[in-house]
């Protein structure tokens, strides 16, 4: 059958993204039944549900599942940065339509989420305070300065400091090559 998935990357604070990369395996998250759709909360805390996931900073990550011709509205975290992304189905945000596929950032001082859908839909929710430190994302890493990213691209060739997926049999994907770099913007 088909597998859909979504991949995530948290940035970690200072202090914490040296350290080693891992892994962690949750064969179940919290789940909280509403009458209008289910909530599974993979990361941080939603509500009642507190996720078993160790992080390092504040965060919320939730997939919700809102039930055909019903309205879900979640309470957020008002000093949390969110976004959501529709997975499938069709579903509204405030009477506004939201499309498949499209991160929609919903920003700070939002106290609810109230999402509605007549066909059903599956809705990733995702948040945290906004980040205090300027990063620089590039292909599949993230660094505060371009010298990071350099060193973080010749790492991954060489096969340093990026572990394999050993259960892939295919070759590793090759980090696309890095002509040009501006300084990260502070405001963006």
């Amino acid at each position: 059958g088909r597998l859909d998935g979504v991949q995530l990357w948290t940035v970690l604070p200072d202090e914490h993204r040296r350290r080693e990369a891992s892994f962690q395996h949750l064969p179940e998250v919290p789940s909280i039944e509403e009458s209008g759709g289910i909530i599974r909360v993979f990361s941080g805390a939603l509500g009642s549900a507190q996720s078993p996931a160790e992080h390092f900073s504040d965060l919320v990550g939730a997939d919700l599942q809102v039930h055909k011709h019903a309205a879900l509205n979640l309470p957020l975290e008002r000093a949390y940065e969110h976004a959501v992304l529709v997975l499938a189905g069709e579903c509204d945000l405030e009477g506004q339509a939201l499309d498949q596929r499209v991160l929609y950032y919903l920003g700070t001082q939002r106290s609810e989420l109230p999402l509605r859908s007549a066909t059903g839909a599956r809705v990733l929710l995702i948040g945290g305070p906004p980040f205090p430190e300027t990063i620089l994302m590039w292909w599949n890493f993230v660094a505060r300065t371009p010298d990071e990213i350099r060193e973080a691209r010749e790492d991954w060739e060489a096969h340093r400091r990026f572990g394999g997926v050993p259960a892939y049999k295919g070759p590793r994907l090759p980090a696309p090559e890095l002509l040009k770099l501006a300084q990260p913007n502070p405001v963006s």
